[in-house]
């Protein structure tokens, strides 16, 4: 997976590549510097809002196993999660949201934190879970910000303390059916570890 360059676009974190080579300047993360000279600039930042339709490609929980309630399931996913690793479309994802971008879910509300752009965009976004589908569905609304009403679907596994989503950067479909991106899937896949209390 290359990670010396950032493809991005119009996807989970909104990037699109400068046609300079400059180096990558972090200061272009605020919304009043998207016409500056760093290589990376916001112009449309799209994170986690899923909505929910069971797809052909998920199956049912595997016989002789018991499924868990989707209310018992949030209960696993309840506080602070930090960014470990995160890749669109097969590119990774520019080390300064990786660093810096947290989530605080609370409930089934996750609230974003560490990026103002993301911030403003999201300012509350809906989760809701499917652990009977394997694999196991995770959908997002954006409730508040700028992004309000957008819907997006994903999947997820959930083990040893780390969250592992791979999710459609466009509404409408494209549930992912595996924890892989790669050039023009419009998908993200990211990993999340949750943060010591």
């Amino acid at each position: 997976m290359p990670s010396s360059r950032w493809r991005g676009g119009y996807g989970l974190y909104g990037w699109e590549r400068n046609r300079r080579d400059s180096p990558y300047n972090e200061h272009c993360l605020s919304d009043d510097n998207v016409h500056g000279s760093p290589i990376w600039e916001i112009h449309s930042c799209g994170f986690l809002s899923y909505s929910f339709h069971s797809p052909r490609c998920c199956r049912s929980a595997p016989p002789g196993r018991k499924a868990t309630t989707p209310k018992k399931e949030l209960e696993k996913f309840q506080g602070d999660w930090q960014v470990l690793s995160s890749e669109e479309d097969g590119f990774a994802t520019p080390e300064f949201i990786v660093q810096n971008l947290k989530l605080t879910i609370k409930g089934d509300v996750i609230t974003l934190k560490g990026v103002d752009g993301l911030k403003l965009k999201f300012g509350k976004v809906k989760l809701t879970v499917d652990p009977a589908s394997n694999p196991k569905l995770i959908d997002f609304k954006v409730e508040a910000g700028s992004e309000k009403d957008n819907l997006y679907e994903g999947i997820y596994e959930l083990k040893d303390g780390k969250l592992k989503i791979c999710a459609s950067t466009r509404t409408g479909g494209n549930r992912p059916d595996e924890f892989k991106t790669k050039a023009d899937s419009n998908r993200v896949l990211f990993v999340l570890k949750r943060e010591k209390p």
